[in-house]
């Protein structure tokens, strides 16, 4: 049964909604990024303000029970501490900007040890009416903190020392004016936003992706974190996925879907992944245990991959297959070279058969048990079939080739693995001629992408000699692996492209059904 859940948009006036941040009422959740806006940033968010433009709506959630937090917004530590606790969603740069900016340096306590206070001292000048920072410790007259334009008494100290300063009446009047209009503009000044109460953390993931307007995402580990976060440890579940993340550059798997990694860890705890509640695994006393081998597991189910070609994260077809994956060297960190070859099998089957879309959330559940007495020597075959005498077939050959479909992907990875020679043994050094490069989406039509004539003069390029000419069969040039015969040579010689490109096509199409017919498929033709 779902936790009931509200959403409520509302407006709250500027100056309370700084005095709900420094009592405490408003928390930033541990999971939100670093304050990262630059000072054109913040100028620009009090010029709109200023012009009477809107500047968004914040999201608050109010969560059944109060998680982590960070005890800082802007420059400035928040001491107090509130019985009506909400967290800021999204927003939260907006909202470090104006509490940093307009809270009064001398009635906040300074955070010490990582000061920005400069970068939050944002003044006005009336003169030239912009807004703009200090550059000098002596500033002219003209020239107004923002903070003092929200505290009245310092306001008023102000105004008198412009009198004394500012020759003219006049102008003394000019610049008191705009400063009082600014005041109001600020003091008057609401903010939209939205309080979700109640819900888990999937929830409230879901509303913010729907809510907001800017398509910002929040993913569900920086929620984790916070649920997670333990400041003995200094476990912050977030940051070892953004160390992962760096150590898979070299796989080009740094593109890993951060939601993939968080189910291999909930598939981590003897359950698929989704019947892991996110609240119950980030509060197991050995959830930073679970993390911890779980990314050394996916490190190694993305090094198997790449011996299988998927030499990006993008030639990957299913997510769900590095789930599986990153479980079987959970279990078994060091297999047999014959385990690894039954897995390679593996792979290519549910790869090229759809096995992860044709099969319900419950056959999932089977496949994965099944999968995982493979990993632990129970089972011959890590391939689960509904009965004994099933067998799986492919997906027609794609009309187009994309990084969207599966099929197309798998046709990348065969024609990667023929070239390389990698289904059978480890190799990682690809061909320049089909550099991953030739499998763009830009080209659309299935036989521009991959039988063109430049790819094939690519080709052709590598089998001649330093004299120009091409090399022969005697020549000991491995024609097969580049879907090249002497037939399509002659055919290019004679100037008779398309043939050759229709030859090969064909060539290729002829062995990736045998491949497929090797592994145990079934060819739809």
């Amino acid at each position: 049964m779902k936790e009931s859940i509200t959403v409520r948009p509302d407006k709250i006036r500027l100056i309370n909604l700084l005095e709900d941040i420094k009592n405490g009422s408003i928390k930033i959740p541990i999971f939100q990024r670093d304050f990262v806006w630059d000072s054109r940033q913040m100028k620009e968010l009090f010029d709109s303000m200023e012009k009477g433009y809107p500047i968004g709506s914040l999201l608050f959630w109010k969560p059944e029970e109060e998680f982590n937090s960070i005890d800082k917004i802007g420059p400035y530590i928040i001491d107090k501490q509130s019985k009506d606790v909400k967290y800021i969603l999204d927003g939260f740069q907006r909202l470090s900007t104006l509490f940093g900016v307009l809270a009064h340096p001398k009635a906040n306590r300074l955070d010490n040890q990582n000061s920005r206070l400069k970068d939050f001292q944002l003044f006005y000048d009336l003169s030239n009416e912009e807004f703009t920072y200090s550059r000098s410790r002596n500033n002219p007259p003209d020239l107004i903190p923002l903070y003092i334009l929200i505290d009245t008494f310092e306001f008023l100290g102000f105004i008198d020392d412009l009198r004394k300063k500012i020759v003219g009446d006049n102008e003394q009047n000019r610049l008191i004016i705009r400063a009082k209009n600014l005041v109001k503009i600020l003091v008057d000044y609401e903010i939209p936003f939205v309080d979700i109460k109640g819900g888990d953390i999937n929830s409230s993931v879901d509303i913010f992706s729907r809510i907001n307007s800017r398509g910002t995402q929040i993913s569900p580990d920086w929620m984790v974190s916070a649920l997670s976060y333990n400041p003995n440890q200094n476990f912050l579940f977030s940051s070892k996925i953004d160390s992962l993340l760096t150590s898979l550059e070299e796989y080009n798997f740094e593109q890993l879907s951060r939601e993939t990694i968080l189910h291999c860890i909930e598939s981590a705890t003897d359950k698929i992944y989704f019947d892991v509640k996110i609240e119950d695994l980030s509060r197991r006393s050995d959830f930073p245990q679970i993390v911890n081998q779980t990314l050394d597991t996916i490190e190694k189910a993305v090094r198997f991959l790449n011996s299988v070609h998927v030499i990006e994260y993008r030639l990957l077809p299913y997510n769900t297959q590095l789930i599986f994956l990153s479980e079987f060297y959970r279990l078994n960190p060091t297999p047999t070279n014959h385990q690894i070859a039954l897995l390679k099998k593996w792979f290519w089957i549910t790869s090229y058969s759809n096995y992860f879309t044709i099969y319900s959330l419950s056959k999932q559940r089977m496949a994965l048990e099944h999968f995982k007495c493979f990993a632990m020597g129970k089972k011959n075959d890590p391939v689960f079939y509904l009965n004994h005498d099933s067998k799986l077939s492919t997906y027609p050959f794609p009309d187009r080739i994309d990084f969207g479909s599966v099929r197309s992907k798998t046709f990348m990875l065969f024609l990667l693995s023929q070239v390389n020679n990698l289904f059978n043994k480890d190799n990682s050094n690809l061909r320049p001629s089909l550099d991953i490069r030739y499998l763009s989406t830009e080209i659309r039509n299935t036989k521009s992408v991959f039988f063109n004539n430049s790819v094939i003069n690519e080709n052709l390029q590598l089998l001649k000699k330093n004299d120009g000419s091409l090399m022969l069969e005697q020549d000991n040039v491995d024609y097969e692996s580049y879907f090249i015969n002497n037939e399509i040579i002659r055919l290019l010689e004679q100037g008779n492209t398309q043939e050759a490109i229709d030859l090969r096509f064909e060539l290729i199409r002829k062995s990736e059904k045998q491949f497929v017919k090797n592994i145990g498929l079934l060819y739809s033709e």
